[in-house]
């Protein structure tokens, strides 16, 4: 026996046994689209079945529970977010859709219920959306209610860039510590009335002891090549350093009162940043990065006994530590950005990835288990991927399962870009669906959303999704391509150079792929779809001014200089393109990433045309 997805739909929403229900109930009710929208009036007496949500403290937690009737479905769980997970659980069966902040759709109702008492609980204890710039942290009453109804659990405010105690306004820095001035309070009851977990900070390590007090105690910071620098971190060996770094931390706390989770991370550096006194020099740059953690987890005990701080294992940090052991109040944060998304992570036939996996595994171990690791991954990071948004269609479960199969304690995905994201957001609600499930299947999501947002034209954007998944891989396939020194994963090497030779010849295909994604769009849309058509804009400028790049580069190595120089003239037109893109699209929330990569981007192409002209100019 069972009941079909399109008579619950109809059905009025209720709740029993307390506030945590009639939250949850009151949520469900303002999540979805516009009652009926595009539907028939219910039949007669349809209406008289109900959802009910109900607080049962014996069901267990984390998780729901569902029981289904001829005339109930009710959701059972012993917290409001197990309410609000199941909310977000039947949201999806009934074909209801938050695609993206603010925004609500409706598709096919085509599921059915079997009667009965069933059990659901999520792949990872954590599932959170970090939301990593200011044009993102701006809208976060809006991102807030889109994790919650999509089963995330935790929401992460972290800065790119970092923000700094006291602004200079002739320095670009981020804007989180002025809107957690203006709005901490309202951002933390807001987390709260959702049962989301929330998490705050960044690269802020360097921020809790003054650069000023460099001239009085050099002796705070870190020595390298027998000289002492106020650039990055500190020295942790210095008594005196590890007093003023408590001491800023206590600051950070008071300033910062009401997160669950703090974050407090060395500079954003692939190394150079760690000391290297006598006092330091046998601790390992991740060693380093745990003793200041501990430091400041010992203040973070004191006036907030709850609370927990992350150990970032990112870049030079990312090998396990071989000496320190963690407070109790401290948890790792495994940061694998220099790894390939063209594969997934436990693929053995990627070294790089494999590589990153065999360091995860050693976390793990050094932190005495799984439950105490969380992976902090780059899925939805428009700066890693320069502008792009890759589908992550095959990439994204395949990693979820391998994430669950580790039993980490949570799966956390980086959002932040240059650009404001153009209506539905297929790769934040993709992570949702996959931290939910581990082992989603993309081509039924795919078509899942497709349908709400898309309607009758939901084939044609389900076939440029596909098309840009296999253009974007082309370039996300680095072989043993390393980034420039100073460069972050896309800025390729050119060294070996037959795999430079590979990935332009990847890049030709990457060219074809991004046209056919553009081809496969329909004409004549408006809504949802022309929005759609708008967010993908970018992702095809920005991949084809790489793609361009990439190739122009090769051919100047194969000697053939005007070739070359056409192909830098047709990424110039790519660029122009996405610029004028920003331009009509963005503002100044974005401005200070989306200026910066543009500008990066320009030295990058400038340094091909010189080449092309006949300037030698190797990778730095």
């Amino acid at each position: 026996m069972n009941i079909d997805a399109a008579t619950v739909r109809r059905w009025r929403v209720e709740s029993e046994g307390g506030e945590p229900a009639a939250l949850a109930a009151a949520e469900f009710r303002t999540g979805q689209p516009a009652a009926g929208a595009g539907e028939p009036p219910a039949p007669p007496g349809e209406r008289d079945g109900a959802i009910v949500f109900r607080l049962e403290r014996e069901a267990g937690s984390p998780g729901f529970i569902v029981e289904a009737g001829p005339e109930r479905l009710v959701i059972a769980g012993a917290s409001l977010r197990d309410l609000l997970d199941g909310g977000a659980w039947l949201r999806r069966e009934l074909g209801l859709l938050a695609p993206g902040p603010g925004r609500e759709a409706a598709g096919p109702a085509e599921g059915r219920f079997p009667f009965g008492r069933r059990a659901f609980r999520g792949a990872f204890r954590e599932r959170g959306l970090v939301l990593g710039c200011d044009g993102l942290h701006e809208q976060w009453r809006e991102w807030f209610a889109f994790a919650s109804r999509n089963g995330l659990n935790t929401v992460f405010l972290h800065d790119t860039p970092p923000s700094t105690w006291d602004r200079l306004l002739d320095v670009r820095v981020g804007r989180l510590f002025d809107l957690w001035d203006r709005e901490g309070p309202a951002i933390a009851a807001e987390a709260r009335r959702l049962g989301l977990q929330l998490e705050f900070g960044g690269h802020h390590l360097s921020t809790l002891i003054p650069r000023a007090a460099f001239e009085e105690h050099p002796e705070w910071f870190p020595e390298r090549g027998d000289e002492r620098t106020e650039d990055f971190n500190l020295c942790v060996s210095n008594a005196g350093a590890r007093q003023a770094l408590q001491e800023g931390a206590r600051r950070f706390f008071a300033r910062f009162a009401g997160c669950d989770v703090y974050h407090l991370w060395a500079d954003d550096l692939r190394w150079g940043g760690w000391c290297e006194c006598d006092g330091c020099a046998e601790l390992t740059p991740s060693d380093q990065a745990l003793l200041a953690t501990n430091l400041v987890a010992e203040v973070l005990a004191e006036v907030a006994p709850g609370a927990r701080i992350a150990h970032l294992a990112y870049h030079d940090t990312i090998t396990p530590p071989t000496q320190v052991e963690p407070r109790a109040n401290v948890d790792a944060l495994w940061a694998p950005r220099n790894r390939c998304y063209a594969h997934a992570l436990d693929d053995g036939a990627c070294r790089r990835n494999l590589q990153h996996y065999l360091e995860l595994r050693g976390l793990i171990a050094w932190f005495g288990g799984p439950e105490r690791v969380r992976a902090f991954e780059y899925y939805s990071d428009g700066i890693l991927f320069k502008w792009m948004a890759p589908p992550h269609l095959g990439v994204l479960p395949r990693d979820a399962a391998a994430y669950r199969e580790l039993g980490i304690g949570g799966l956390l995905d980086l959002a932040v870009s240059p650009r404001p994201w153009w209506g539905p957001n297929w790769h934040a609600w993709w992570f949702a669906r996959c931290a939910w499930e581990a082992d989603g299947d993309a081509e039924e999501a795919l078509a899942t959303f497709c349908r709400a947002n898309f309607g009758e034209h939901a084939a044609a954007f389900a076939e440029a999704y596909r098309r840009l998944e296999t253009a974007c891989l082309q370039l996300l396939e680095r072989g043993n391509l390393e980034p420039m020194r100073l460069g972050d994963v896309l800025d390729y090497n050119d060294d070996p150079f037959e795999e430079l030779r590979e990935l332009a010849g990847r890049a030709g295909r990457a060219l074809a792929e991004f046209a056919a994604a553009v081809q496969a769009l329909p004409i004549a849309v408006d809504g949802a779809g022309l929005e759609a058509v708008e967010e993908l804009a970018p992702t095809v400028a920005a991949g084809m001014h790489l793609a361009e790049r990439v190739i122009g580069w090769d051919t100047v190595f194969q000697g053939d200089h005007a070739e070359a120089m056409a192909h830098v003239r047709m990424a110039d037109v790519h660029l122009r393109a996405l610029g004028d893109w920003y331009h009509a699209h963005g503002g100044p929330a974005w401005s200070t990433l989306a200026e910066l990569m543009l500008r990066s981007a320009r030295w990058h192409t400038n340094r091909v045309r010189a080449m092309a002209g006949g300037e030698w100019n190797p990778v730095p």
